[in-house]
């Protein structure tokens, strides 16, 4: 059991920073890789790297549901395994050359957390531009995506903030559909840095309609 000092600390800066919540779901990177048609179920963990960050090890998954041009994911993290923060997202990809190594996405997201009286709202949105990488026995997709993102904090007070963000990564996934994945992600605003990874696995699913 963390000690109630500790606790209490890192509700002042989330109330007052948003350090900890600048990710999709709080303690985790903005994840803003791409994803094939099916649905696709991710876990994994996350950890600040520097002082704005609070340095804390969080733990979240979530499922997407990717269709030929439009995808909906919805996700969920424990921060500090004590805290439940929750959010979703939405991505477009754009019309590139059919085939082509290069995708190009609109994406925008929205976090959600309550701690200690204080309720926070964070929204990332931008564009991931990802590159499929050649390979006949594995899928390697490099990306990044740099993001407009919104705060918000409020406890009786009112704490608001926009500013630029970046998160990126790169995902690999078997034949099967079982993969791995690495995610970094820097606030500019908060001056927060996360890393991160995981494991995912997409179900194909025929009736959602050909690959993006």
């Amino acid at each position: 059991m963390k000690t109630v000092s500790r606790f209490a600390a890192a509700a002042l800066a989330l109330s007052f920073f948003g350090a900890e919540v600048s990710a999709q779901v709080a303690g985790m990177p903005v994840n803003y890789a791409p994803v094939g048609t099916g649905v696709t179920i991710h876990g994994g963990l996350g950890r600040g790297v520097n002082n704005s960050s609070g340095k804390l090890t969080s733990a979240g998954g979530g499922i997407i549901i990717g269709m030929p041009t439009i995808s909906f994911g919805a996700a969920a993290s424990y921060l500090d395994f004590e805290e439940i923060s929750f959010g979703g997202h939405v991505a477009y990809g754009l019309p590139l050359a059919p085939g082509g190594p290069v995708d190009l996405s609109i994406v925008a997201g929205v976090g959600y957390l309550s701690i200690g009286g204080t309720t926070q709202l964070f929204v990332p949105a931008g564009v991931t531009l990802a590159f499929d990488v050649p390979s006949t026995s594995v899928e390697v997709t490099p990306w990044v995506s740099p993001q407009f993102r919104y705060f918000r904090s409020s406890n009786g007070l009112t704490f608001t903030n926009s500013d630029f963000g970046v998160s990126g990564g790169v995902k690999i996934t078997l034949p099967m559909g079982f993969g791995f994945h690495a995610i970094g992600d820097y606030d500019n605003g908060s001056e927060a840095f996360l890393v991160g990874g995981g494991v995912h696995y997409t179900i194909p699913v025929p009736s959602l309609g050909g690959g993006m």
